[in-house]
């Protein structure tokens, strides 16, 4: 395995762990706040920060082929979503 591939890897590892500590911990978080429902906000926790990562590699990968518009709306969601989930 060459040396490109190996560290391909290991970004991808190192991205997925870092997001899935996050998401552990704002869903946590999110489900001590609203402990009354804890499984529905496990989902919706869940949901978010899966269509967090989806949405901000759809702008990296199409950035040049999208209007202003939807990048702009892309960008403005996922900061905003951060922000809520933090």
């Amino acid at each position: 395995m060459s040396n490109e591939r190996l560290f391909t890897y290991l970004l991808l590892f190192t991205a997925l762990a870092i997001s899935g500590v996050a998401a552990y911990f704002s869903i946590i978080g999110l489900t001590l706040i609203f402990s009354a429902a804890f499984w529905p906000i496990v989902t919706m926790g869940a949901v978010l920060e899966l269509g967090k990562l989806v949405t901000a590699s759809f702008i990296y990968r199409m950035w040049e082929r999208v209007n202003w518009l939807m990048k702009t709306y892309f960008v403005i969601s996922v900061m905003l979503l951060s922000a809520v989930t933090s």
